[in-house]
């Protein structure tokens, strides 16, 4: 089954795997800087939400009949039950990762590469928005590069965006 999401909702969700990928990416060498990055940036909260057993069986989002063929026809603005729940297992499996010791570094270029693939998979699916989208593509990282211009999640997409799906 599809669940149709707002475009803020996937927008919010692809710059915080995003956010996360280039984060682990970039903090394997680093664990403590990574793991004090991330519980700072708050992105620990988001997912310890959005894995919540009450939120990933969200309600559809009302949307006309012309914005469902619409979104139909181009298979953007929707994540099927299946990908969700997968979503839920990666978010959840990071937030244990994190939380603990430094996991082996096979385990961690899985998780890694797990969450690019659900943020590429997302990022296809959001409608139209081009110039968020493409300000999620940069967004803020752990060791991010001094020279290039990155942007919060804040920035992108409203305040507890991951409520309002």
């Amino acid at each position: 089954m599809k669940i149709y999401f707002k475009n803020d909702f996937l927008l919010g969700l692809y710059a915080l795997l995003r956010q996360l990928e280039l984060s682990i990416h970039r903090g394997m060498c680093d664990w403590a800087g990574l793991q004090e990055y991330i519980y700072s940036r708050e992105v620990i909260n988001v997912i310890n939400y959005l894995a919540d057993p009450h939120i990933s069986k969200p309600q559809q989002s009302i949307t006309s009949l012309l914005h469902k063929a619409i979104a139909f026809t181009f298979k953007k603005g929707y994540i099927s039950d299946i990908e969700l729940n997968k979503i839920i297992t990666i978010l959840i499996s990071t937030h244990v990762i994190l939380n603990g010791d430094k996991a082996e570094k096979d385990e961690i270029i899985k998780l890694r590469m797990n969450v690019r693939n659900f943020s590429d998979m997302i990022r296809h699916r959001i409608q139209g928005d081009k110039k968020r989208l493409q300000l999620a593509d940069k967004i803020e990282h752990f060791n991010q590069s001094d020279y290039g211009e990155f942007y919060k999640i804040e920035d992108i997409v409203p305040v507890k965006w991951y409520m309002h799906h």
